[in-house]
């Protein structure tokens, strides 16, 4: 595979949360009932509601591009020689989305995909043991940012009743604000090591 064609399949990483976060917006607006600090991102691919149908086809193309993006990532991983662990953080986040596109809320099934934040959860944090030098500084500092975030989701623990009723869907947001920060720091560090790899003579 030619350094050009991972560059392309690792830029759709880019368009996986712009693709995300847009649809929660008109996923909302079809909905007619939603309201975005209280109820939560299933919620608006439940069973039986008017938006159910565009966020199914709209998380299975997040599902698609992640595994694309994931190829890359692969890839280019494999030609600078560096752990490819972290990005079992990508494989969690394909799972856990293509998991929800199959069992919507409502489903029996739709709750028990719990443990497969942890494989996304992992991406991160094996980002900051793993892959050290200076060319990897940037997603290493966003990575924490990126796990504060994420970890946010344990507010639902602490919390009072009432805090965790009114603010269910800004809680659960935080996390998906975690991997979309990761995700950017994969793009934008990724990005310039392939060129500087196709650079090189004899690559």
């Amino acid at each position: 595979m030619k350094s050009a064609t991972t560059r392309l399949l690792i830029l759709t990483g880019i368009f996986i949360p712009i693709i995300f976060w847009g649809s929660t917006i008109i996923g909302a607006s079809l909905h007619g009932n939603y309201n975005h600090f209280k109820d939560t991102i299933s919620q608006l691919g439940a069973t039986g509601t008017r938006s159910e149908t565009f966020m199914t086809v709209a998380t299975w193309v997040c599902v698609i591009l992640s595994v694309v993006f994931l190829t890359g990532l692969l890839k280019a991983s494999h030609h600078l020689q560096i752990n490819k662990l972290p990005l079992i953080g990508v494989l969690g986040f394909t799972l856990i989305f293509g998991w929800a596109a199959t069992f919507h809320s409502g489903h029996s099934m739709h709750s028990r995909s719990g443990p497969l934040l942890l494989l996304l959860l992992a991406g991160p944090l094996l980002t900051l043991i793993l892959w050290k030098g200076k060319e990897f500084k940037t997603p290493r500092l966003l990575s924490i940012l990126s796990l504060f975030f994420m970890l946010l989701i344990l507010l639902r623990v602490v919390l009072s009743q009432t805090i965790r009723d009114n603010y269910t869907g800004l809680i659960q947001r935080s996390v998906h604000f975690g991997w979309t920060i990761w995700f950017i720091s994969l793009v934008i560090t990724f990005l310039p090591l392939t060129n500087k790899r196709s650079d090189t003579p004899g690559k």
